[in-house]
């Protein structure tokens, strides 16, 4: 399978090298899919499982490593589908080769090998393609709606609470409630995840880790590294050697 990387802006779809990430707790719901040996994975409970296939809920501390050096992911955003009732729709941990995996991966070498399509395809689309049924969305109340758009249109930005607060009209403790009920995590941890996704876009290129950090919003390197290291599992610098010769297409908004 080739080594690729599509972003989208609720959807992210990657194929290479797995590394050997310590524990890692992505911000996205997440589908693994193995290449063509099992993977292991180990949760937060300290439960180890093998298996083909693998749903982590957003911000589930987990570890995994497989054989094949490789791994296939799906990720997608937290704000724009209902968690639980995809959690239901998605195995927790596949140990068998069944006909589901082997549909799921299948689709996935496809839309990977044909990424060009994918630039038009709605993301509705690509779930269809890819699970065989569209996912049920997360219906945001219009004031979280609105700080979700912000912080998604200014990554790298310092968004306070306080200030989205103002602007969607809140007050202070309402909106923090309000907001992790509704999109299910804490504005903080949102935040937080948001900047780090932004980085993917970057990691086949050669830049100057420093400076990436700076741009990227974090006050330096030392936060910069210990922040993508607990949400990749992975050291910036091993992030980015072994993405180097991979293919990355975005269209993250």
């Amino acid at each position: 399978m080739n080594r690729v990387m599509i972003i989208k802006p609720t959807r992210l779809l990657y194929a290479g090298l797995l590394g050997s990430p310590s524990l890692r707790s992505l911000g996205a719901l997440t589908l693994y899919v193995a290449c063509e040996q099992p993977f292991e994975i180990r949760r937060s409970s300290g439960a180890r499982e093998s298996g083909f296939l693998a749903t982590v809920a957003p911000n589930e501390p987990h570890q995994i490593c497989s054989c094949d050096s490789a791994i296939c992911k799906v990720l997608f955003e937290p704000e724009c589908i209902d968690i639980l009732a995809t959690l239901g729709s998605l195995p927790g941990c596949l140990q068998r080769p069944d006909p589901r995996y082997l549909q799921i991966r299948n689709s996935l070498e496809t839309l990977l090998q044909d990424s060009a399509s994918l630039d038009t395809m709605t993301e509705e689309c690509l779930d269809q393609a890819l699970l065989g049924h569209t996912l049920q969305p997360r219906h945001l109340d219009v004031r979280i709606r609105h700080a979700v758009e912000l912080i998604r249109s200014r990554p790298c930005e310092h968004l306070f609470a306080a200030e989205c607060a103002r602007i969607t009209g809140l007050s202070f403790s309402r909106f923090i409630h309000l907001f992790r009920q509704q999109v299910g995590m804490p504005f903080r941890t949102f935040c937080a995840w948001k900047r780090a996704r932004t980085i993917l876009s970057f990691v086949n290129r050669p830049c100057n880790l420093t400076e990436l950090a700076l741009e990227s919003g974090y006050p330096d390197s030392s936060h910069f590294s210990h922040s993508i290291r607990r949400i990749y599992g992975l050291r910036p610098r091993d992030l980015f050697a072994g993405s180097r010769r991979m293919t990355i297409l975005t269209d993250a908004a």
